[in-house]
């Protein structure tokens, strides 16, 4: 689709891969080397919300957590979003406590931005 000039848009990538896996196996060099074939996006928005909200919310939409969804997994999953997006260029990180119209808002004025 890329070739064709389709614009892309996915969820739980590349990045997640190597948030999830770094949870485990600590070595993210060694797991971002294996990724090399992957494309990186263009633009990447990592959603902070805290590990207590992400399982309230979790909680009130399914019938049960999974594997991964509990708060001590969840914390350290964040901590290695967050050196990913030291590591990466265009990653955005933004504030996705607040109404889901806000954090819309900012991501669309990105997204803008970077279409331009």
């Amino acid at each position: 689709m890329l070739e064709r000039g389709v614009i892309v848009i996915c969820d739980r990538y590349f990045f997640s891969t190597l948030a999830y896996g770094d949870k485990d196996i600590k070595d993210l060099n060694w797991l971002i080397n294996l990724q090399k074939k992957f494309l990186v996006p263009d633009i990447t928005f990592f959603l902070k919300v805290s590990p207590k909200i992400c399982i309230e919310r979790i909680s009130k939409e399914r019938f049960e957590v999974t594997l991964f969804e509990k708060e001590e997994v969840l914390k350290k999953v964040w901590q290695n979003y967050e050196k990913l997006a030291k590591k990466f260029k265009n990653v955005y990180v933004l504030n996705s406590e607040r109404p889901v119209d806000r954090s819309t808002q900012d991501i669309i004025k990105i997204v803008e931005k970077k279409l331009g």
